[in-house]
């Protein structure tokens, strides 16, 4: 699937209860302020399939979209301590 409206009902709401529980360890993790969850489709759907973000957010974190040269290496470090928190 590209786009949210073509996602049958029960996959996107199987896909929310995945956010649910990613957003709950990342709170147990980072211990943000909040976050926030977002998705883009159509021409900003930059990758070729439906998929979420999750952001941890801090208040007056000067949230936005923009990247770093290590933006991989540090994703994949939270992966993994996403990993450890989901299924240990």
């Amino acid at each position: 699937y590209l786009d949210v409206e073509e996602l049958p009902i029960k996959v996107l709401a199987n896909l929310m209860q995945v956010c649910q529980k990613l957003v709950k360890a990342i709170k147990e993790i980072y211990r943000p302020d909040g976050y926030s969850i977002m998705q883009n489709g159509g021409v900003f759907n930059d990758i070729g399939h439906y998929h979420v973000h999750i952001f941890p957010r801090y208040e007056n974190d000067g949230f936005g979209w923009k990247y770093s040269d290590d933006a991989f290496e540090h994703s994949e470090k939270v992966a993994e301590r996403l990993r450890k928190v989901l299924y240990n």
